[in-house]
């Protein structure tokens, strides 16, 4: 259906819902001048914009502006004339508002709009025009009282001789779109009169716009709209605005943007062909493009946008001035496997309906979806879509060329126009700040015509396969910030630990209250572990629990099994008997280091239990060299068990080439300062451990062993910590208490979500000098992601920075899709930090370690890790949540279920 035909399609339907009203279709109401001399009602769009203003009179997305560059001979007093002469035939641009006894009501002032002039042409600037467009967008924001008319400001900038800026700024309670061009052509005819010395002929208007506003006010409630009502409160049901993630990288330094991009031609032609072919309008083309864009990046299925339309039935009102636009609700609910020839066909049917009901005003509708709406806003959508033929400028003797003068103001979070200059059409993106930057739009203008171009070449494929993203973007996303590579040695975190203790054997390896242990002795006292435990049959893939108190014997136990060429299971005494019971039992631990208080524990369980308090002299006669056993980088270092879904435990197999990773990529992060008193206060059962104990063990610094972290609240030692490595929540806590060591100058966060207060309260603390967040599931070996936050961050939001060394992470949608910067999906993992899997369950494995989709090198694999994130333009994460009912409670990962 061409736009013409619906056009005229959309006029019967307001004159058959005219007639329905007993109204005469062309003449429903006739000027009257007798009643025009007191104050006039408003009507139902202008009362809306008076309260919106009385909310925030300096805002000025309200104010509609238009700017053009003018060439030739400027008669700057005819200009100014025939303003004032169309400003004098409409009294709506004369009016003022008011409130009396609680009602508002406009009146109609005699008055003469002055064009200013500024005369720039003694500027040293060489680019006059872009300070005359930088005065004009400061003039453009400047706010209006509604109490004072004119409500219409003109100037000009003189940037040459016979060049110069116009703008006029007019307050959107008196004009909209359609009116603005009525203003201009007006302004024109006047003007070519004036200048040339001719007579003007204008014709006279039929009525005004308070003629109007009583009528509406007196003609709301009849039938014809008690039916419109019922069909919105009905299409409108249990609707809410799209909730866009926020799109912004950096502190706001403006409440808006506005961005435009010009529109290939060859699209248009294509989009008209495609809409003509299909019954449509290009304004259904273009609406459909923009819900399937926001579908892509909130992946909401139920999407409701607002549209401007002009509601002028009658020819009596096509010529006058005044805002008589109305706001229409269009939703739209979208499934996965829709083509975009059916949203098409959506679009169509929902734009056809709502325009056959568009003359119900949209304050009415609002007050009947939800009748308790707050007035401050727009409960039905933040989004915005308007398809509009820009106004224009035609004056006598004179080239005009439009230009782009943004005054500051955004009416909603969104709002996207596609507008037509003749043969040159573009996009125009009009948003907060606090939802989006520059950036984030630039890329959701060139993504949506990405996604158009592909839906143009096939409406039969699927809006959740349309392409998005250009080359550039997906070697960004895929490779460049993907590029983590390293060439680390090929050894274990065990033998790590040997060599350093070869270089430093007398100094302090691990505290813990008044013990100490060197690297030397502890290298002994694991060595001769080992040794007993190759004799009991430990070695490659040979699995050993270790249920031990948090002291020296729990460190020597972990090495000494490592040594052994085995995997530690680590168990806590803490744990219920049954969960301890089914952890031994999926393990298929061979044997179990201990101590005799625990016998009676782990009485049940039938793997051998080596208690090393009462074994001491058996295994101190072993020998104290390096066991030397020859380990493979795939064969399994421990294993950390995750809560299930059910509450039953998986067991997560790390591979030593996970850690081997990580210690090399802690060695160039951290200094050796930093290591030198690493605070080792979590359970073994949590992976944050492995940090804690071996990165230090590995690079010569001090393990400092306490209970937890909230024992430092009560520390009394001597030893100077200067890195804590804990969860967010345990942090506050001691931020709060102010428990932490004034010599601590490196906090680690990792675990749960962190909070920016948090950051700013550490730094504020005074001895802090960094802190990190961290991202890791223990399928991948602690750590996969970190970032430095900044002291004074204005940023909300935290991120969890950059993939580690010898990582990769992907955010993808539910089809294994790229998503765009700034558009939330899940992360996937890659690397050679990924674990084997999960012990005895080989579907959740293949579950969640598929084949590497992007690697071209046979046996990479990703995990999925069920959390939502974004990329920041910047090349940061953010973490958002999660896509499942998991819970983090003091960083161990509970699923509900």
């Amino acid at each position: 259906m061409a736009d013409s035909t619906l056009l005229q399609k959309k006029l019967a339907l307001f004159h058959a819902l005219a007639r329905k009203q007993g109204l005469a279709s062309e003449e429903p109401f006739r000027s009257d001048p007798q009643r025009r001399n007191g104050p006039a009602p408003l009507s139902f769009v202008q009362e809306r914009l008076w309260l919106l203003h009385q909310l925030n009179p300096e805002d000025p997305a309200y104010n509609e502006h238009f700017a053009v560059c003018l060439k030739g001979q400027i008669d700057e007093q005819a200009l100014e004339k025939s303003l004032n002469q169309v400003v004098g035939r409409h009294e709506i641009l004369r009016s003022k508002f008011r409130e009396i006894n609680g009602a508002v009501e406009a009146a109609v002032s005699d008055v003469f709009i002055p064009l200013g002039i500024e005369d720039l042409r003694q500027r040293k600037e060489i680019d006059r025009l872009s300070v005359a467009m930088d005065m004009a967008s400061a003039e453009a924001r400047l706010p209006f009282d509604l109490a004072t008319c004119p409500l219409l400001r003109a100037k000009i900038y003189r940037t040459g001789d016979c060049e110069g800026l116009l703008l006029l700024v007019v307050h959107h309670i008196v004009i909209d779109g359609w009116s603005f061009r009525i203003l201009l052509q007006e302004v024109a005819s006047a003007y070519e009169a004036y200048s040339r010395d001719l007579p003007l002929l204008l014709p006279d208007l039929p009525a005004q716009y308070s003629d109007f506003a009583r009528w509406q006010r007196e003609h709301h409630d009849e039938a014809g709209e008690k039916d419109a009502l019922e069909y919105w409160t009905t299409q409108l049901a249990g609707a809410s605005p799209t909730a866009l993630v926020v799109h912004t990288s950096t502190a706001c330094t403006s409440s808006s943007g506005r961005q435009t991009v010009i529109i290939d031609p060859s699209l248009m032609v294509r989009a008209k062909n495609v809409a003509q072919q299909s019954g449509a309008t290009a304004f259904m083309i273009w609406l459909a493009a923009f819900v399937a864009l926001l579908w892509r990046y909130t992946r909401q299925d139920d999407i409701v946008t607002g549209t401007a339309v002009s509601v002028r039935p009658y020819s009596v009102l096509e010529k006058l001035i005044g805002i008589f636009i109305n706001t229409l609700a269009l939703r739209l609910r979208l499934d996965i496997n829709d083509t975009f020839q059916e949203l098409l066909a959506k679009t169509y049917a929902m734009c056809t309906d709502a325009f056959a009901h568009q003359n119900v005003p949209f304050e009415r509708v609002v007050q009947a979806v939800n009748p308790g709406h707050d007035r401050r806003g727009t409960p039905l959508f933040q989004t915005m879509f308007v398809f509009q033929e820009a106004p224009r400028l035609s004056l006598s003797g004179l080239d005009v060329m439009l230009v782009d003068v943004h005054n500051g103001g955004a009416k909603f979070d969104l709002t996207l126009s596609v507008r037509q200059f003749g043969d040159v059409s573009e996009l125009c993106f009009e948003y907060r700040k606090a939802m989006f930057d520059d950036g984030a739009i630039n890329g959701m203008a060139q993504h949506l015509l990405t996604l158009l171009g592909g839906a143009l070449h096939g409406i039969g494929r699927r809006i959740s396969d349309l392409p998005l993203l250009s080359e550039a973007e997906r070697e960004q996303l895929l490779k460049e910030w993907n590029r983590t590579e390293a060439s680390y040695p090929f050894l274990c975190m065990h033998e790590l630990f040997e060599q350093q203790a070869e270089r430093t054997p007398q100094a302090v390896a691990v505290e813990y209250e008044d013990q100490r242990i060197s690297y030397g002795e502890l290298n002994r006292r694991a060595n001769q572990l080992g040794h007993y435990l190759r004799k009991l049959g430990v070695g490659p893939e040979v699995r050993v629990g270790i249920c031990l108190e948090r002291r020296l014997e729990m460190v020597v136990g972990m090495l000494g099994v490592l040594k052994a060429g085995g995997a530690y299971v680590p168990l806590d005494s803490n744990y219920p008997p049954d969960r301890l019971q089914f952890m031994m039992e999926d393990a298929q631990a061979a044997l179990v280091l201990t101590e005799g208080k625990f016998k009676e524990l782990l009485e049940w369980s039938a793997a051998e239990k080596i208690c090393v308090d009462e074994r001491v002299e058996e295994i101190g006669i072993e020998s104290g060299a390096n066991p030397g056993i020859s380990v493979d980088l795939q064969n399994v270092a421990y294993v950390i068990y995750t809560s299930g879904s059910t509450g039953r435990p998986k067991g997560v197999a790390i591979v030593h080439e996970g850690p081997r990773v990580l210690m090399h990529w802690a060695r160039e992060a951290f200094s050796g300062e930093a290591m030198s008193g690493v605070l080792a206060c979590t359970s073994i059962c949590f992976d944050l451990s492995v940090f804690e104990i071996f990165v230090p063990l590995s690079w010569g610094g001090k393990v400092i062993m306490a209970a937890d972290a909230l024992a430092l609240q009560e520390w009394r030692g001597e030893e100077k910590i200067t890195l804590v490595n804990t969860v967010p929540s345990a942090m506050t806590e001691l931020v709060r208490m102010k428990a932490l060591p004034e010599s601590v100058r490196v906090v680690n966060l990792a675990g749960e979500a962190l909070q920016r207060s948090l950051v700013e309260e550490i730094y504020g603390l005074g001895t802090v000098e960094s802190v990190f967040n961290l991202y890791g599931p223990s399928e991948d070996t602690t750590y996969s992601t970190w970032g430095c936050m900044e002291r004074g961050e204005e940023r909300s939001s935290v991120g969890i920075g950059r993939p580690i060394a010898e990582t990769q992470a992907y955010v993808l949608d539910e089809g294994m899709g790229v998503v765009p910067v700034g558009v939330a999906g899940e992360l996937w993992l890659g690397g050679r930090g990924l674990a084997r899997g999960y012990l005895n369950q080989p579907g959740l494995t293949a579950e969640k370690f598929i084949p590497h989709v992007f690697s071209r090198t046979a046996g990479e694999r990703l995990y999925r890790t069920g959390d939502r994130v974004r990329w920041r333009s910047e090349g940061e994460l953010e973490y958002l949540g999660r896509f499942d009912h998991q819970v983090k409670v003091r960083g161990y990962r509970i699923e509900l279920g």
